[in-house]
């Protein structure tokens, strides 16, 4: 059995709302696309980034999420799914 991200995979929709406007905030993808091409080799690294634990980092997919009225972003952690 792998652990997949039900976002990343199409299973699921990241729907969050903006705090600032109530619009909907769009999902920009992996925070680890925007850290640069050898991001996802650098495991030590990420429970710095993110704030979580090593543990839970391997468990979770952490997501950007923006909004384009209010210019603002945020992460999000989606917790991974057995298949």
């Amino acid at each position: 059995m792998n652990q997949v991200c039900p976002v990343c995979n199409g299973m699921a929709a990241l729907l969050i709302q903006c705090p600032e406007c109530g619009k909907p905030m769009e999902d920009q993808g992996r925070v680890r696309n925007f850290y640069g091409p050898y991001s996802p080799y650098e495991e030590n690294l990420w429970p710095q980034l993110t704030g979580l634990s090593g543990r839970a980092v391997s468990s979770r997919c952490i997501h950007f999420l923006f909004c384009s009225r209010c210019r603002i972003g945020r992460k999000r952690a989606v917790k991974k799914i057995l298949i």
